[in-house]
C-alpha cells in the first residue's frame, strides 16, 4: 500500500509540473511594475523560456543575466530581437528600444543539473531566482 500510495504522489506531482511544465513549476515575480516568468524545475539539455513584461520610458530597456544564469541555461534566442549584446562585470547585457509595454521572452537550454541560484535585472529592478534542473 505505500509503495502504491508512493506511485500515485510521484504521478501527479509529475502530472502538476514536479519535473518540469505545469502548475507547481511554472513561477511568476512582480516588483516596481515589472514581471519575470519563468519555470522552477526542468531537465538539463531542455528547453524552457523565461518570458519579461515591463513598462518603460526611456528609448533603451536593459536586461542584464548574472554569470550563475549563463553557466547554467544557453540563451538560444531573445524575441524581439535585442539591439546589443556585451559583456559587463561578467553578466549578459542585453539592450533593446523600448517605450509603453513591453514584452520579451528568452528562449533558453538548461545546460548542468542541480539547484541554480541567479540574479536578471530589468532596468534597475533585481530579481533572484532559484530554479533545479533534473539530471
Amino acid at each position: 500500500r505505500i509503495g502504491w500510495a508512493l506511485m500515485l504522489l510521484v504521478l501527479t506531482g509529475a502530472a502538476l509540473g514536479l519535473f518540469g511544465n505545469g502548475i507547481l513549476s511554472e513561477k511568476s515575480i512582480v516588483r516596481e511594475g515589472s514581471s519575470l516568468f519563468f519555470e522552477r524545475f526542468t531537465r538539463h539539455d531542455s528547453d524552457t523560456e523565461m518570458a519579461i513584461r515591463t513598462q518603460h520610458r526611456n528609448g533603451i530597456l536593459t536586461v542584464s543575466l548574472s554569470p550563475q544564469f549563463t553557466e547554467s541555461f544557453k540563451v538560444e534566442s531573445v524575441i524581439p530581437e535585442p539591439q546589443n549584446q556585451t559583456l559587463r562585470n561578467g553578466s549578459t547585457v542585453y539592450e533593446f528600444a523600448a517605450r509603453g509595454q513591453v514584452e520579451l521572452t528568452f528562449y533558453l537550454t538548461s545546460r548542468k543539473a542541480g539547484t541554480v541560484r541567479s540574479t536578471v535585472f530589468v532596468g534597475d529592478t533585481e530579481f533572484q531566482l532559484k530554479q533545479f534542473i533534473y539530471p
